[in-house]
């Protein structure tokens, strides 16, 4: 009992110096809730090099894409309606995994760099396509 009647009769003394204090916090918060928040930087697009070509890539599964992420190594498969494998692209990079794209369908979409030689063939494979991932991209 006798601890809060000291409190209180110091609290009374220094009420101005308590007064100031308050204060000086108050505009202290004030002033730092008015600085700019520090600048979001994102990891770095992955761009095309010159001899390569973006091409989309249908996967069947929206859970198999969602194993890409952007700076991503992989190898491509398709397999055709003869049960046959084969490589349409090696060393391809994945620059996106667009969303949202209104297809309303299972498949996902993912957009690869390949080496400007293998674009076509890439873009022309019929079937089944997967994928077998060579690197990850740096910070996953």
């Amino acid at each position: 009992m006798g601890l809060p009647l000291r409190l209180r009769s110091l609290a009374r003394r220094r009420r101005r110096s308590l007064a100031a204090i308050a204060a000086a916090c108050a505009v202290a918060i004030g002033l730092l809730s008015l600085r700019p928040p520090p600048p979001v930087t994102s990891p770095a697009e992955p761009s095309l090099t010159s001899d390569e070509v973006a091409v989309p890539i249908v996967v069947d599964s929206p859970a198999v894409a969602a194993t890409l992420g952007p700076g991503d190594v992989i190898d491509v498969f398709a397999t055709g309606d003869d049960g046959r494998t084969s490589l349409v692209a090696a060393d391809a990079r994945v620059l996106d995994r667009p969303s949202g794209l209104g297809m309303g369908g299972p498949d996902a979409v993912v957009l690869i760099a390949v080496r400007a030689s293998a674009g076509r063939t890439v873009a022309t494979a019929s079937g089944r396509i997967g994928f077998v991932i060579r690197q990850r991209a740096q910070g996953l």
